[in-house]
């Protein structure tokens, strides 16, 4: 029996329609048309990739957008870009979990070097330009 784009066993039990557990996610071809008319290759791997994971959607999972990318064979960048696209569209719901940073401390940016030390004031051992040419 087919009920909310899934499919699932039903049985009757002692007169009572029960239903169990649904099975898979049922792709209907309008609904794959509709989904990757405006989806870019790597969207559209992203998109079911995490269907795949979840097709229903009702358990909370993080995913790894670094695992991601190397299972589909797309960049990390692709595989972000694609993961926020599909939230902004409204076909996935995304949250940040993790994030890593790498701080760069102003720490050395005033640092002053003495104008008259030895590097910046000696002449050159050998001649610049090519003056013999010409």
């Amino acid at each position: 029996m087919t009920k909310n784009n899934c499919c699932s066993q039903s049985e009757f039990n002692s007169g009572e329609h029960k239903q169990k557990t649904p099975l898979f996610y049922r792709l209907i071809h309008n609904e794959w048309v509709e989904t990757v008319k405006n989806l870019t290759g790597a969207e559209i791997k992203v998109l079911y990739y995490l269907r795949s994971l979840d097709p229903f959607g009702d358990r909370h999972l993080e995913y790894s957008i670094t695992e991601m990318a190397k299972e589909l064979n797309i960049s990390k960048g692709a595989a972000s870009k694609a993961v926020k696209k599909l939230d902004h569209v409204g076909l996935i719901e995304a949250q940040i979990s993790k994030v890593r940073i790498k701080i760069t401390t102003d720490q050395y940016k005033n640092t002053e070097f003495p104008i008259g030390n030895k590097v910046s004031y000696r002449k050159p051992k050998f001649r610049r330009g090519n003056l013999g040419f010409l």
